[in-house]
């Protein structure tokens, strides 16, 4: 292992210079991307790990002598390709997918939205155009049980390398791990630049617009939401027999509903970003349906089709609390609402982080999309509710090269 010398040390700021100048010119071109560009740092390094480029979130990575191969438009290309990298939060989404099919659909997202912005996109990059609007998890799901198609001549490392080479140089500066907050703050970034852009220039382009209406939550506490969508959709009057159970213990005998039977949906999407917030979800459900003196809720878990099925009754919900959830593939809700043709019920809560398809027409019976932190409305259709970020750091697994 060697370091960079003087010849790389002058390759990298040149390439830092060449890239800034870039960047600028974007401010008339495309000021949307420029301004979203100018949250991340530009890091030139000579490592054998990045032989192109890369994103933490927080920096631009560039190998130098990449970046001297490069046409201007090229150049410009993949500067904006990663700042679309960060602003459609890849690095937050990759849960626990093959890396390689996963690293092919996240391209066709950005190059597709690259495309909409009139950017040249290079012959060989990743873009199915019969996929054009579909998100990264439909193309994934589309793509799974075949051979990773290749990235093109411009493809951009998207993990760390876990074993680094041997021989060849090593940038002390080099590194590709995503902090929590780096990703929490990515939304409130893509949603300024947005506003800043149509106080000076007017209108957004639709896929940009249609970006920032996923990003703009209601500030309202979800377990409020919740309280207040179950309640409105079921409304029922109280009685005292038989008493509200959740309060017995307590030794207090309260009334409950009872004129009518309580049947919920409830939709859980088993990709790995929804596992984590799983408890919390179903410990503030289970104590709601405690409140109702009858109730059904029926859970279907699916990933790309269904996986789980089952209902449970007003003296079950306990077994709530020890679901293990079952799949991980592909994200479809679609066929969550196929299953529920059979029997509707009055009302559906979806766990997710919304990035999957949905149906173009909303059912019969209102829908609350429960989205986790950083995910996306799945549909123009349905009450949104966004949970809170959890703690911790977000590593990317794994190692995938061009």
């Amino acid at each position: 292992m060697t370091a960079p010398d003087a010849a790389d040390q002058a390759a990298k700021l040149v390439a830092r210079q060449t890239w800034e100048r870039d960047r600028a010119s974007l401010l008339i071109q495309q000021p949307f991307i420029a301004l979203l560009a100018m949250h991340l740092d530009i890091v030139p390094l000579v490592d054998a790990r990045l032989p192109t480029a890369a994103t933490d979130g927080e920096r631009i990575l560039v190998n130098p002598y990449f970046l001297q191969r490069l046409t201007e438009e090229e150049r410009i290309f993949v500067l904006a390709h990663e700042v679309w990298h960060c602003a459609l939060q890849h690095f937050a989404r990759t849960g626990l997918r093959d890396l390689e099919l996963w690293n092919v659909a996240v391209d066709h997202e950005v190059n597709a939205m690259l495309r909409s912005q009139q950017l040249v996109m290079p012959a060989d990059a990743v873009y199915f155009a019969k996929w054009e609007g579909k998100n990264a998890e439909f193309v994934y799901a589309a793509l799974d049980g075949q051979p990773p198609p290749p990235r093109g001549h411009l493809a951009d490392v998207h993990d760390e390398v876990e074993d680094p080479p041997q021989d060849g140089k090593q940038d002390p500066d080099f590194g590709l791990a995503v902090a929590t907050d780096v990703a929490r703050r990515w939304p409130a970034r893509v949603v300024a630049v947005a506003q800043q852009i149509e106080r000076q220039h007017g209108d957004l382009p639709d896929a940009i617009a249609q970006l920032v209406r996923s990003l703009v939550r209601p500030a309202v506490a979800w377990q409020e939401v919740l309280r207040q969508f179950v309640t409105q959709t079921y409304g029922g009057s109280r009685t005292w027999l038989p008493p509200n159970r959740r309060h017995i213990h307590q030794g207090l005998y309260l009334p409950s509903r009872r004129d009518t039977r309580v049947e919920l949906g409830l939709g859980i999407d088993s990709s790995a970003s929804v596992t984590p917030y799983l408890g919390q979800f179903i410990a503030e459900l289970a104590s709601l349906l405690q409140s109702f003196g009858r109730c059904s809720l029926r859970v279907v878990v699916c990933d790309s089709t269904v996986q789980q099925d089952f209902t449970l009754d007003e003296w079950q919900l306990s077994a709530l609390e020890s679901l293990t959830i079952v799949g991980g593939g592909g994200t479809n809700f679609i066929p969550v609402f196929e299953r529920l043709e059979d029997s509707q019920p009055q009302v559906l809560l979806f766990l997710t982080d919304g990035f999957g398809p949905a149906p173009s027409k909303p059912p019969p019976y209102p829908v609350l999309w429960v989205l986790t932190a950083g995910g996306a409305t799945p549909a123009p259709w349905g009450q949104v509710v966004q949970l809170p970020a959890l703690a911790g750091t977000v590593h990317l697994p794994g190692a995938v090269r061009p």
